[in-house]
């Protein structure tokens, strides 16, 4: 699966906060934003970034 391209999300989540009054935590916009992306699995959904030390 291929993420969306940051263009791509930036007006829905400029929306999403809007929605929300402004200002949301990233937990609050995480669940709001992949409804607007259903082509993201589940597995997509709960990947994490690799960290370096």
């Amino acid at each position: 699966m291929s993420f969306p391209k940051q263009s791509e999300v930036e007006l829905p989540l400029l929306k999403t906060l809007l929605e929300l009054g402004g200002k949301a935590e990233p937990k609050e916009l995480y669940s709001k934003l992949a409804t607007i992306f259903p082509q993201l699995t589940q597995e997509d959904l709960t990947a994490r970034m690799p960290s370096n030390p």
